[in-house]
């Protein structure tokens, strides 16, 4: 039977005697084209050079061969001939010398004279072998390719549970080293928080928070880059941590905190501690970084309350900068100073992406009319409102209403 190139086997032949090998060869290849004989030696020492350069598929080896017997030869190649099919030939008279071959990596035996049927089955048992073995291979390059994909989901979840307690020394080793984690014993971990531009759970809905957070962690992937290999994980409060083999300088922070502000217009702080990466130190560290994180907290207070505003007034068609400084007992420059240094917008553009938020939520209802969305979020003019919303989304209502998931 034809087989395509893919399950080809190659075949080695090892005999001394040219009238046997010749024989074997004929044999094997009219099996079945998957079957090719690529080499044969006539001495253990010539098939040991050959194998060693090239591996075959399939070896017929005969015990009694000049300056290296197949036994020796055998033994000298267990450890590089893992994946091949090693089978003996052998005579009634040396049967007994095949059983040494008991502890060697020896497939099966055949007989001299050959008989064909009896080869024939037992290539047909090699050939299956080792289809069952390259599919095990391919298994297991594609387990070790996807664990490597998942890897950074794997460590946030090791980190987690590390750093909360949940996880012996004994269970910490293990997942250390089934994630290959190959870390010196000093570390310096660094902290870092990225000041979200909207606070409060009603602008759960709103991307952009998440999107700058995305932006910020592709920057820092960058910048770390120089230190050599990092490790990063996040914590509950959405702080990023890096863990690095190397000492990170002390002006780093500050050049971290001046590049983000620099290119995404965002309020970083961060901080940074030496200390070691094992069981019971690392995560008491990691507490005093997170606790002097926490401690940056300016502006949460003004954001929620600017918030709560917006989520009582967002569809007030009247809505104005007066209103809001007085709800919040302001000066309307002091809010605007404020939002401008926390957000980098206007307090029309920030009212503005308020409102969007909303409006993308009603657009998943497929019976309100864009008009009616326009009204519910504040906009007297559908015109001005769809406006907006391509300016900030990059697509008008109706566009974005037909996106996949637009209206689910």
């Amino acid at each position: 039977m034809a087989e395509d190139s893919e399950t080809m086997w190659k075949v080695f032949i090892a005999d001394d005697e040219p009238k046997i090998r010749k024989g074997l060869k004929k044999l094997v290849e009219s099996f079945s084209e998957q079957f090719r004989v690529s080499a044969e030696a006539e001495d253990g020492q010539t098939a040991l050079e050959y194998v060693s350069a090239e591996l075959p598929d399939i070896m017929l080896v005969d015990i009694c061969m000049p300056r290296l017997n197949g036994l020796d030869f055998i033994e000298k190649i267990r450890e590089k001939s893992v994946n091949s099919i090693i089978i003996i030939v052998t005579g009634h008279d040396e049967f007994e010398l095949a059983r040494r071959a008991v502890e060697l990596p020896v497939f099966d035996y055949v007989l001299k004279p050959v008989d064909h049927r009896q080869l024939a089955v037992v290539m047909e048992k090699a050939a299956s072998e080792l289809e069952k073995r390259r599919n095990k291979n391919d298994l297991l390059k594609w387990a070790e390719k996807n664990l490597s994909s998942h890897r950074p989901r794997l460590f946030q979840e090791f980190m987690e549970e590390w750093l909360a307690c949940e996880m012996s020394c004994e269970e910490f080793e293990q997942r250390r080293a089934f994630l290959s984690l190959q870390v010196s014993r000093e570390v310096s971990l660094i902290g870092i928080r990225v000041e979200e531009r909207f606070i409060g759970g009603t602008l759960q809905d709103f991307k952009e928070n998440k999107i700058s957070r995305m932006a910020a962690l592709r920057l820092l992937d960058q910048n770390f880059e120089e230190f050599g290999p990092f490790l990063h994980f996040t914590d509950q409060q959405e702080n990023l941590y890096y863990v690095l083999k190397k000492i990170c300088p002390a002006e780093f922070c500050t050049l971290i905190k001046r590049k983000i502000k620099e290119q995404l217009n965002l309020h970083t702080y961060c901080e940074c501690i030496r200390c070691t990466f094992d069981y019971e130190e690392f995560p008491n560290q990691y507490e005093k970084i997170r606790m002097q994180l926490e401690n940056y907290n300016h502006a949460r207070p003004f954001m929620r309350k600017l918030s709560l505003f917006l989520e009582e007034t967002y569809m007030d068609q009247d809505l104005s900068l007066d209103k809001a400084a007085s709800y919040m007992a302001m000066s309307t420059g002091y809010v605007t100073r404020l939002l401008k240094q926390h957000t980098g917008y206007s307090f029309t553009e920030f009212t503005n992406r308020f409102r969007i938020c909303k409006a993308i939520n009603l657009l998943s209802n497929p019976e309100k009319k864009i008009f009616e969305i326009a009204d519910a979020v504040g906009y007297s003019s559908q015109h001005y409102f769809s406006r907006t919303f391509k300016r900030v989304t990059g697509m008008s209502p109706e566009d974005f209403r037909r996106e996949p998931g637009g209206s689910s």
